[in-house]
This record gives C-alpha cells, structure tokens and sequence, in this order.
C-alpha cells in the first residue's frame, strides 16, 4: 500500500495584506493567545501520533505528544479480492470473459490501467494471481497494492518559514532568472487539490479521480492541496504562501480513497496526467511493496518525456520504497532550513538529491474535517520536498524545453550543491537543489561537512572507560566503534542512552547499539522499532578478552547531541556460560522424538545424527528411524527415514557398530519386540530392519566387541541382561544377569582385566557385570542413598585410565554421583554432584578437547543440557548448564554427544520436546560462529580523510579473502562527482590480508630516476566500493563503502 509522506500543522487564513510578510500571531503559530501561552505547539512530523483540541474552537493546533516511530519496512498490502491482468496481444474479449469466469470473477468496467484489465472476484486476491499466472493468454499478472498516507500535525500560517528554506536552495535568485512556468503542467498524483483554495485559484487545470473515474477532485485530507501549494501556488499575488514554480499549473490527480491509494489507481491516474497534458508527475507517496503495474505507468510517462518526481519516503532508514526506488523516477530526500538531512528522511542509493522537507508552509484544502478556517498548514515530510523540486524542474523545463527527461535530471543533480560525504552519497544523492544554478546561474559553495571523529573502522575503537562516555556520531552513516576488556567471566550490561529528543529539531539521534567478540563476529544487536529514540541495552555473559561494540544512528541525520555508552559487569548467572549454543532443529513431522545417536553410517567417515520415533497421529513419521546425514561442509542433511517395528509407545534406543564384519556401521534399535537390526548398504543406505530371534522385550541396547573378533557385537536389557555375539551378521544370544528390571546398559572394563563388562543401574547404586573366564558375575555398589538411579554412563571421567560410571538419580535427590574404578578394579562412589532439577540421560565426551572426558547430562523438566566439566586432578567441576531442547519426559537415550559440524569438537543431539524433531546443539569451542562476522578491519587512510598525494590506499580486512575475487571490478575507487570508477591497479596480499589500491603511477622521465604521477583526477570526493569480493568460506561482501577527499 502506499502512503503520502508527509505531515503538517494547519494554520488560519492570512491576511490580504500588500505582501506576504508574517504577522506577530502567524510567528508564534497560535489562534488564540490562552491556548498558545497554555501549550507551546511543536513542529510537525512525519509518523508521529497527535491530539487535537475539541472541535478546533481554542487554537486547532495539532501537538506532538510522542517521538516518531520508526518506519521500518512493511509487509506489502493489497487489495483482497482484485488482480489487475496484461493479456497477450490478440487476446478477444470473450476470451478474457473466460479467463476472468474461471476463478470466480468478472472484469471491471474501469478503464484499463498501463495495459493491465482489473478482475474482481470473491475469492483471495492471491489464489487467483497464483491460477492466472499459467494461462496461456496471460502475459503478466499483479497484484492491486495499496499505498497509505503519513499523517502531519500542524501548525499556523505563513511566516518567514519559506525565506530561509527557500534561500538555501536559492529560488529567490532563480526568479530572477525564470518566474513563469505556465506552459509546464505538474501533476500531483495525491489525496486531491483545493482548487477552489484563493492560492490556487488560477494555477490548476482538469484534473482526474482515478478511484470515481471522473473529474471530482476535492481534496477532503489536505496533503495534496499542500504538495501543490509548494510546487505551484500563486506567488507576488499579496496572499499566502509562495510556490517554487512561481506561477505554475497544477493537474491535481486524485487516487487515494481515505488514507490509501491502490497501484491500479495510481497507475490510471498516472497515464491519464501524461494523456491529458502533463509535463512533470509529482509522487509524494510510497509503499514497501512494488509492482509491475506502477512500474510500467513510470516508464510510460518518461516514455512520453514527463519528468517523475517521488519523495524518498520517510522511514529515517534505507528499506524498500517505492515508487521511489525505481531507476526512471528522480528521488527527493528532506533536509531542514540549513541543508543539513532530517531524521526521517530515507535514505539508500535511491536517492537522487535533496531539498528542505522540515517546517515547510503551504496551502491547506479547506474541506478537510478543520474546516474553511484553516487554509495553510505547516508540515514535515520528504512528501513536501518532492514538490519543491518539481517546482523547479518545472522553471528548469520552461527555460530549456527541449531537454529530455534525462536531461533534466541530470541538470538538477549535476548541479546541486554537495552535502555531507563529499560527491555522490545515499543521503543527499549528488546534493541539495540548487534553483539558480540549475537555471544557468553562478554556483556557490558547497555545504561544508562535518568532520569524522576517528573511530570509525574496528582498528581505531577507542577504550570504553570504567565510568560512561559521551559522544556524538559526526558525519552522515557516521559509525563509531568501541572495545572493552572483560578481566574474568562475567555478566556484562552495555547501556547506550541517546540524547533526549526534540521534535522542534530535524535531527535527533536514535542509536542502534551492537556487540562482537575478538574476531568481529556479531554477539547481538538492538534496534527498538516500536518506540525509537530510547535507550539501547545489551546484556551478555562474556568470557575473559576483548569485545568490540559499534554505535550507530538508525537514521542517516548527522549527530547533534550527545549519547552515553556504558558498560558494568556483573556476577555471571548460573546459565550464563553454556556448553553448546547456535542450535537448530530438524523437522519431523508432528510425531514425538525419543532417542538420539550419533555415529557414521552412511560410510563416508562423518558422523551424523540418528533419531527414533514413536506415536502422535502422524502415519508418514510415527514409529521411525531418521538420518541426518553430515555433509562435507559440516552441515546436516535429512537423508534416510525408515519404518521400524517400534510398537506402541517404545523409548526404542539407538546402537551404532559393524556388526557384520563388512567395514561399515550398522544400526540396532531396541524396539521392544526385539532388537532389530538394519545393514548399512554398498551405498550409504539402510537396507530394512530385521528382528533379532528370541529377543522379545528388548529395549535399551548398547554395542561393543565384546568377544575381541573384530566386529560389533550387542547387549541389551529385556528383564535381565543378555548378549549377542556377532559371527558375520549373525547372533547367538546368551545370559549376563538374570534381573526382573529393564534398564539402561553401558559397556567397558570395569575391572582393568582386558575384558569388557556391562554396567546398569541398581536400587541404591549401580550393578557391574563382570566378564570372568568361567562366566559373568555381578557385584552391586551404592552411593549412600536409597534412590535407583535414572541413567548410568560408562566413561574415564578422573582421569587415570579407568573406566568408571556416573550414575543420574531424579528420585527425591537430583544428584549425578560418579563410581570411580580404583586401583584393585573395585569401584566407589567418591564424588555426589548437585545435578539441579530433573538429571536424565547422561554422556561422556572431550568438550574443550584438553585430552580428559567431561560429563553431559540432558535435563527433560527444564529443556536443558547441563555440563560437568573434568579437572586436571580428575574431579569434576560444578555444573554449567545451557540452553537446549530435551523432551519433558524424556528417557535415558535422549541425548547423544558427537562431532556433528568437522570441527573436532564434540556436539550434542537431543530428542527434542513434543513434536519438535530432533535438535543439534554446537559446542561453543567449534567452527560454529556467534554471528556474522565484519569485513574490514582497517584502511591506511582513515574514512572521509585526504587521499592527496598518497599513492597507495590500503584496505585490511578481517576474513580472509579468495584472491581470485579481488580485482578492479570488486574493487573500485568510484568519482564523487560522475559516479564512475577510476581506472585502478588493485591487488591482494593473502598473506597479510591486505588489499591495496594504486593511486600513483610510476612514469619514466629521460636521464633522471622514475618518477611518480597522480592517477587520480583533481576532484573533491571519492569512495572507496567493495562490492562482490568473497571470502575463502564463499560469502560475499556487497555494498561496502567509504568517503575521501580528493
């Protein structure tokens, strides 16, 4: 949808008086003195909520009562039931009947828009968009977006507001030079035009309502009777305001119905301006969303030779605009009184120049909801600098008539005056209008540009110190950068506070604050959207070093107030500091996840992940085994799902071994009805799985070579302990403890005899299976308690060599107690751990990679993984809990560890809550990044320096780069002035990271050495582009840039 971009203040009629000089009531914008002495009325401003008095009967006066919201980029809207249509040449009438009959709807006896037939139909607007655009006698199909309108408070009538504004881009001057354009018809393409308004009396031509289709163009909201006050109302007439064509013509088109306007009337609006006479078609509208249909209306008037102007929105960001952002259309940015960029001006590429859009005076519609009595209004909004450029190109296409479109906007921006970073910029374009000169005048001085203030690249942060700082961002797209040292691991709070906001000023600082650690990688950043202008906090637990924050303006206005950044550490919290982080999720389906496994069986030597399923209503993934298979760039992949024969509700663990003998990992479920096996094939494929005989009950399962013959053989708990001993693939079952329980079983030596045992948990305690030469016998150990314990993990978790068993127990205790094996092949209980709430499975693994296993145990209750990490004295530290995703309820095999990413370290899969899948947490140590990272670090000549006579511009970056996207089309040294690179030798130093640029050239001079001579012409701005280098990981870097002097 599209909105008019702009805001105003309404005022009462001025007085006929012999000229337009303000009164003393008009300079104090007030109707009545009681209400003005009781509440000062603020300017007005683009997005900001007002109030109004009742029923105007004090002053009228719309007040800012709040800062503006931040206009971030919306989600396109459209109307609901309409599609506008471009058939194919030939197409006869009856064949579009047809077309429109088969989804329900009928053609609009509208007239036709840009080519496009508008299909009305009962049915949603993107259902049929998404059947037409098959058929074979459409060509193009849109959807009818709508546009909305920007409301501004106001204020009180004309003063010596359009003095200064209009000094600075020197219109009086121009006057001089060119006060007639009545043979150039601008067409405001808005909410309407006052025709009847005693400003406007004499300047406007037919016009057109593209939304009734007939000539009714009363302006009942007054934006448009604003916009065409500034562009054209009558000037030197003894009355009102002033209009920068002087005497112009206005065609008011009329396309909004309320506070939208829709594409379709938009674009017939359009058409029908550059049919009926129209020169120039000022757009002081725009939307997020774009479309074919307003594009195609644009480049039929510039196809025609009409000029398009737009306003460049009033976002105070670089979002998607349009019809602003389209190539044909000549863009108008706001600026205050001075020149200088407001805060809500737009900003990006788009941007062609500037003009004042701050406390801009104009005629008011008096059929709005005020009343006749309120005739001007004051407003802000790039919506009123749109049509102070019109105003002038319309002198601009008098003076010259035969230039083209591009001619004159060219002329326009050639020759604006510069502003801000020197030549072309996102904020200014080529700068702000400059009336006289466009109309042949001389040229005056550029606006000056405010200095940089030194830390604008990482490589110059300054220190934040232990007390606040106070700054200020510097230039227009001014970054500042910051590093802090954090002594030890702690909780840390940066707090950046803007200064406070003033409505009655065009610029204000709304900071957008941001985190990295050492390597520039991004921790986090803030930007409020729903209430700007506020304070920014981060809070992060940080580990010992050094972090980088970068503070920045959301809006492209230049700093005008001071901000303060400070940082206080606190205690870290008990979650603060997890093991694994950057986690993700692998979908599948709406069945519930029960247990996990890592291990490689698709044969290329990764290893991936491995879940089971069991039953929620969902036949395509109930009762399942899925693969995630690790690719070779350390990602995941879902690669396999297989039917099982898990009964009912079964927790169905996982074990992963060769058990055939053929090189390759095979996978067993205890499924309940038995184990059941599945072979890994030739090709990385399960082949299907097949029970075990006589291993009825079976459930939790484990794998190991337990007869030392090379293969992988099983054990398994089914009300007692058993064993299958593997011969190629087949089993041969046999008895290791008769037990009435079915629970958990882990495999080592837990005798340091060279034989493997069995371990599971006992009332009390945990139970050791011993292997002997004459047989298994059993021997019980407790802890002190009477609980039995949850989950059992055989592991060396003290670092001597041993294998020993950490036992989880959730039984009126929430403990992690560790069995450690001693000397004489006994085992103790020597270390009872707090192990928070709900301790359920738990594995083993080498975290930091310092050569000793550390414990990891899932915490169902809380959706949690939790970390006990092995000291060099064998001991295990106290817990270091961290974010995850592990079913309530979940059992003993919900969680398995492994290096699922090739960075070496080990990873964890959790059997994840409900019907969430399986979930895949990184550890923190690994290739995982936090974030995205920066590119550059450093350039040798510091943002918006003097290039001079320097004859190398270095540029350091942070990520290493693949040399062979480093070159002079990537690379460009582009003119402030024309916008085209110069001819540059660029070159990059793996090595150091460095990329250089050439500026001088070594030229022979006979009998003498060689010299040096400048490349670069003598011209006042360049910025340096990298645009589409790409680091040796295959990311690419677009759009990067940086400001110098000639």
């Amino acid at each position: 949808m599209t909105a008019v971009l702009g805001l105003a203040i309404l005022l009462a009629a001025a007085p006929s008086s012999a000229s337009p000089q303000p009164s003393a009531e008009a300079d104090s914008r007030r109707t009545e003195p009681t209400a003005a002495q009781a509440v000062a009325a603020g300017t007005a401003r683009p997005g900001e909520p007002t109030t109004t008095t009742t029923a105007a009967t004090r002053d009228g006066v719309r007040r800012l009562t709040a800062p503006p919201v931040k206009g971030k980029a919306a989600e396109a809207e459209y109307a609901p039931h309409t599609v506008l249509v471009k058939f194919k040449a030939g197409t006869s009438a009856s064949a579009r009947g047809r077309v429109a009959g088969r989804i329900g709807g009928k053609l609009s006896t509208d007239a036709s828009t840009a080519g496009y037939v508008k299909i009305t139909t009962t049915g949603p607007a993107l259902k049929a968009a998404a059947a037409l655009r098959g058929d074979a006698t459409v060509a193009a199909v849109s959807l009818d977006y709508r546009r909305t309108e920007s409301k501004v408070p106001n204020d009180y009538y004309y003063s010596v507001y359009q003095k200064t504004y209009m000094s600075t881009i020197r219109l009086p001057q121009a006057w001089d030079v060119q006060s007639s354009a009545t043979g150039v018809v601008i067409a405001i393409v808005d909410t309407g035009v006052d025709t009847g308004h005693p400003d406007l009396v004499g300047r406007t031509v037919a016009g057109y309502n593209a939304v009734a289709n007939n000539s009714n163009v009363t302006d009942s909201r007054g934006h448009g009777t604003m916009v065409a006050g500034i562009a054209a109302a009558n000037t030197n007439n003894s009355w009102g305001v002033a209009g920068a064509a002087y005497n112009g013509r206005i065609m008011p088109i009329m396309v909004f119905t309320g506070q939208y306007a829709y594409d379709s009337d938009i674009a017939e609006g359009v058409i029908w301006a550059v049919d009926h006479g129209a020169k120039i078609v000022n757009m002081s509208l725009g939307g997020s969303g774009q479309t074919p249909v307003l594009h195609d209306a644009i480049k039929y008037a510039v196809g025609k030779g009409v000029l398009v102007v737009a306003a460049a929105g009033n976002t105070g960001g670089n979002g998607p605009h349009y019809p602003a952002m389209y190539p044909e259309v000549l863009t108008v940015g706001a600026t205050d009184h001075a020149g200088r960029l407001t805060d809500f001006s737009s900003w990006g590429d788009h941007v062609d120049i500037a003009a004042p859009g701050f406390d801009i005076i104009s005629t008011h519609s008096r059929t709005t909801e005020y009343g006749p009595s309120f005739t001007y209004g004051i407003g802000a909004g790039t919506s009123y600098s749109s049509p102070l450029v019109a105003g002038i190109a319309a002198l601009v296409r008098a003076k010259y008539p035969t230039l083209t479109v591009a001619q004159v906007i060219e002329k326009l921006k050639s020759t604006s005056r510069d502003a801000g970073p020197r030549g072309i910029d996102p904020y200014y374009g080529s700068g702000v209008v400059d009336a006289y000169r466009a109309l042949g005048g001389a040229a005056t001085s550029d606006f000056s540009m405010q200095g940089a203030d030194g830390n604008d690249m990482p490589a110059q942060a300054e220190v934040i110190p232990s007390t606040a700082l106070a700054a200020t961002t510097g230039i227009e797209g001014d970054v500042d950068w910051y590093k802090y040292a954090v002594p030890a691991d702690y909780r840390v709070t940066f707090t950046l506070t803007p200064p406070p906001y003033n409505g009655n000023q065009a610029q204000n600082f709304d900071g957008v604050l941001a985190l990295y650690d050492a390597d520039l990688r991004l921790i986090q950043e803030v930007d409020s959207t729903e209430n700007t202008y506020q304070t920014e906090i981060i809070t992060q637990p940080l580990r010992r070093g050094t972090y980088y924050v970068k503070v920045r303006n959301y809006n492209g206005a230049p700093g005008t107030g001071f901000y303060e950044l400070r940082a206080t550490t606190a205690t870290p919290e008990y979650r603060d500091f997890p093991p694994f982080n950057n986690g993700v999720y692998f979908d599948t389906g709406n069945t519930f996840p029960e247990a996990t496994a890592i291990g490689d069986v698709t044969g290329d030597g990764r290893p991936d992940a491995l879940l089971t399923t069991s039953y929620y209503f969902d036949p395509e993934n109930d009762y399942k085994l899925f693969v995630f298979a690790q690719n070779a760039d350390g990602t995941l992949s879902p690669s396999g799902k297989y039917d099982t024969h898990i009964p009912y509700s079964n927790d169905t663990p996982i074990a992963i071994g060769d058990f055939n003998g053929d090189g390759r990992n095979d996978v067993a479920l205890g499924a309940g009805v038995g184990v059941e096996v599945f072979l890994q094939q030739a090709d990385g494929t399960l082949a299907a799985g097949a029970l075990v005989p006589e291993t009825d009950g079976a459930r939790f399962i484990a794998a190991a070579d337990m007869d030392a013959d090379g293969d992988a053989d099983l054990v398994y708990s089914a009300g007692g302990v058993f064993q299958l001993t593997s011969a190629g693939g087949t089993f041969t079952k046999s008895a290791i403890a008769a037990d009435t329980m079915t629970r958990e079983v882990e495999v080592g030596d837990l005798n340091s005899d060279g034989r493997l045992d069995v371990a599971t948990s006992a009332t009390g305690g945990v139970a050791v299976h011993l292997a002997g030469a004459e047989g298994w016998t059993t021997t019980k150990y407790t802890y002190g308690g009477g609980s039995t314990p949850f989950a059992v993990e055989v592991a060396d978790i003290s670092g001597d060599g041993r294998a020993d068993i950490a036992a989880t127990i959730d039984s009126g205790e929430t403990l992690l107690i560790v069995f450690r094996q001693q000397a004489d092949g006994t085992m103790s209980a020597s270390q009872n751990l707090f192990a928070y709430t709900s301790p359920d499975g738990v594995e083993s693994g080498d975290w930091d990679k310092d050569g000793r296993l550390d414990l990891f145990v899932a915490h169902g209750g809380w959706g949690m993984v939790s970390m006990y990490r092995q000291r060099a004295d064998g001991t295990l530290e106290a817990a270091r809990a961290g974010g995850g995703d592990v079913a309530q309820h979940s059992h003993q095999n919900a969680i398995s560890i492994g290096d699922l990413n090739g960075d070496g370290y080990p990873d964890v899969a959790t059997a994840a809550n409900y019907n969430n899948g399986i979930w895949i947490g990184y550890n923190v140590n690994g290739a995982a990044p936090r974030g995205v990272g920066e590119w550059v670090w450093n350039t040798s000549i510091k943002p918006y320096g003097k290039l001079g006579r320097t004859p190398k511009l270095t540029v350091t970056m942070r990520r290493p780069l693949d040399p062979a996207t480093v070159n002079s089309q990537t690379v460009r040294l582009v003119s402030g002035r024309t916008g085209r690179p110069v001819e540059l030798p660029v070159s990059y130093d793996a090595a150091t990271g460095t990329i250089t640029v050439t500026l001088w050239r070594e030229a022979d001079r006979p009998g003498t050495r060689p010299g040096a001579a400048p490349v670069l012409p003598d011209i006042t701005g360049f910025r340096l582009v990298l645009d589409g280098v790409k680091d040796t990981a295959g990311g690419t870097l677009t759009g990067y840039t940086v400001w110098y002097l000639g």
